[in-house]
């Protein structure tokens, strides 16, 4: 699965891209992707395990 991953945005940043992307994505101009933000411990993570956790915490969630 497509992924965004987005570090050093604030709260508010971070709110306005994923409402512009998810609208965006539905109306078919973006694929469907997984938006995360690093976090102090998915910093320390190998890349392709943090996409790896990453897809399996979005499909779960939906």
């Amino acid at each position: 699965m497509k992924t965004i991953i987005l570090h050093d945005f604030d709260q508010e940043e971070l709110i306005k891209f994923v409402r512009l992307y998810k609208q965006l994505e539905k109306d078919s101009l973006l694929p469907e992707a997984i938006i995360a933000s690093t976090t102090e411990s998915s910093l320390n993570q190998v890349l392709k395990k943090l996409l790896l956790d990453l897809e399996k915490e979005h499909l779960e969630f939906t």
